[in-house]
C-alpha cells in the first residue's frame, strides 16, 4: 500500500505550509479566540486571510466560489497543517454553509455564502440540551447548557461583522 501524497498534494501541502510560516508568529501559543481581545483580532485576521485564498471554501462547488473539486486529503491537509503549527482553531464555515448550500434559498445564498467564504461573518453554534428532569434526555444532567462558544469571555459581544467590529 503506498500512503505518500501524490505530487500536487505535496504541493498543497507545501503552499499551505509556507502561507501558515509566513503568517503565524513563531511565539503564537495556539490560543483560543476567545482568550482575549488579542487573540479573538488574531484569529479574526487569520480567518480573512484563509478567505481571501478561498481556502474556507474548499468543499464548496464552484458555483458557490468553492474550489471543488478538492479532494477530502486536501481539506484534511490544510486542517492537519493548521494544527501542527498551532493556528487558531477554525470551523472554516462548514454548518451554515452546508445547510445554505444544500436547503437555503437563491436569496439566502446570495446574502451570507460570500461573507462566509471570506469569513467576514463568523458563527457559533449554542447547544443546548432538554431540562434534566426531561423524558427525552438521555445524558447525565447538567449543569448549564453547553456551546461551542461556551468559554468565551462576553460571547455576546463575539457576534460580530466586519461593518461593526
Amino acid at each position: 500500500m503506498h500512503l505518500d501524497f501524490s505530487p500536487a498534494e505535496e504541493a498543497w501541502r507545501s503552499e499551505v505550509v509556507e502561507f501558515l510560516e509566513a503568517e503565524i508568529p513563531a511565539d503564537y501559543r495556539g490560543e483560543t479566540a476567545y482568550e482575549d481581545d488579542e487573540a479573538y483580532e488574531f484569529t479574526r485576521s487569520f480567518a480573512r486571510k484563509l478567505g481571501g485564498r478561498n481556502w474556507l471554501s474548499l468543499a464548496w462547488p464552484e458555483r458557490y466560489s468553492g474550489q471543488q473539486p478538492r479532494s477530502k486529503t486536501e481539506q484534511a491537509i490544510l486542517m492537519a497543517e493548521i494544527g501542527y503549527h498551532r493556528g487558531p482553531f477554525m470551523n472554516f464555515q462548514s454548518d451554515p454553509a452546508s445547510a445554505l448550500i444544500s436547503y437555503g434559498t437563491d436569496a439566502q445564498r446570495d446574502r451570507w455564502l460570500e461573507d462566509l467564504r471570506t469569513a467576514e461573518i463568523g458563527f457559533c453554534n449554542g447547544l443546548t440540551e432538554p431540562a434534566p428532569t426531561s423524558l427525552r434526555s438521555r445524558s447525565a444532567p447538567s449543569r448549564r447548557a453547553t456551546s461551542s462558544c461556551s468559554t468565551a469571555r462576553r460571547s455576546s459581544t463575539r457576534a460580530r461583522t466586519a461593518s461593526n467590529t
